[in-house]
Order: structure tokens, then sequence, then C-alpha cells
């Protein structure tokens, strides 16, 4: 897979040890470097929490008042555990008032809304930089190679693009064809040398 970018993430390197695909084209160019300063919660006791779909996976992250991220094992260390008598389990929930309406998972989870935007990284809730869905977050900001390590997403993106690239269908017209449907007369717009 070849990478085209302004910045590098940390599965950047293995394009070293796979090689470059030529055909197969990860351009990230309108992709965003967050400080994970403006994400931060204002309050203690209180986290942000960003989602980030990857090749139609779901990551949650939560970001704390330090500026610590939490994913996977330790984001479910940190959830608050309470029995659902309407979902009749156990639901978590982290701890404060803010993030009840979230739904927090801990584990990938499956999404669609990578193929929806054709796009193979979208990060949510990221609306400080001004929107819901942001394409080709850096996604070392958001310290997730403990829970998706940089083999399985380089791998997972070459698939993904693989499978969702754009093919270009040939051009069958004649030379005649072409000139009179690019706004040309073929007899007096070229000259014979």
């Amino acid at each position: 897979m070849k990478i085209i970018s302004k910045y590098k993430d940390y599965y950047d390197y293995l394009q070293g040890i796979y090689g470059i695909d030529n055909k197969i084209i990860l351009d990230r160019r309108e992709g965003e470097v967050f400080n994970i300063d403006y994400l931060k919660p204002y309050r203690k006791n209180t986290y942000t929490i960003i989602k980030l779909a990857i090749c139609n996976e779901l990551i949650c992250v939560a970001i704390d008042y330090n500026g610590r991220t939490y994913c996977g094992k330790s984001l479910a260390n940190k959830l608050v555990y309470k029995y659902s008598h309407r979902d009749n389990k156990l639901v978590g929930s982290l701890p404060n008032e803010f993030n009840d309406h979230i739904t927090i998972h801990t584990d990938l989870e499956y999404t669609d809304l990578n193929t929806k935007c054709n796009c193979p990284i979208i990060g949510l809730n990221l609306a400080l930089y001004g929107g819901d869905i942001v394409k080709f977050p850096r996604l070392s900001d958001f310290n997730i190679a403990s829970m998706y390590s940089a083999e399985q997403i380089f791998k997972d993106l070459y698939t993904w693009i693989e499978e969702h690239k754009i093919i270009d269908k040939p051009d069958n017209r004649t030379d005649i064809e072409k000139i009179i449907s690019a706004g040309f007369d073929k007899k007096t717009s070229f000259r014979k040398m």
C-alpha cells in the first residue's frame, strides 16, 4: 500500500516492511492532526468520548481532564457498571452525569459508516473541529495501538481499499468521437502538419 499524507501515523513504518504497492493508495491529505488539549473536558472527573470508525469497526476512546486517553481494557477499567432492568444486563458508563447517553463499547463493534462515506478512517464526535465526521484523523493522537495493532490496521486498510477502490472503465471511443465530445470540429479545429 502506498500512503500519501502530510503527517505520519503509528502504522506508516509498515510500508517499508510490506513494501509499497502503487495500485493500492491511501490518500490521507485531507486528514486532521488533533491537539488532545482541545478535546479534553474542562471539568475534573469528566470525559470526552471520541468514536473512531476504522474499516467498518467502531472504537470508543475516552479522554480525561488531564488529556490521557483510554480505550479497550483501560477504558473498561474506568467504567462503572450498573444492572439495567430494562435490558436485563450490566451496562457500563463513565462515572459522571455527562456521558450517560453515549453507548460505550470496550471492544471493536461493527459499523457501515466507512462504506457509506467511502473513507476507511473516520473520527466521530469531533465537534470542535467543525463537524461530527472528520476523515483521516491521526490515530496515534488517540493511543489506540494497544487495542488495534499497527500490523492489523495496515492489513485491514489494505483489504478495505482493495475492496472499495473505483475501477476505471476503459474509454472505447474512437479519436473522432473524443474530438467531437470535447467540443472541437474535426475539420477546422486541427491543422495538418
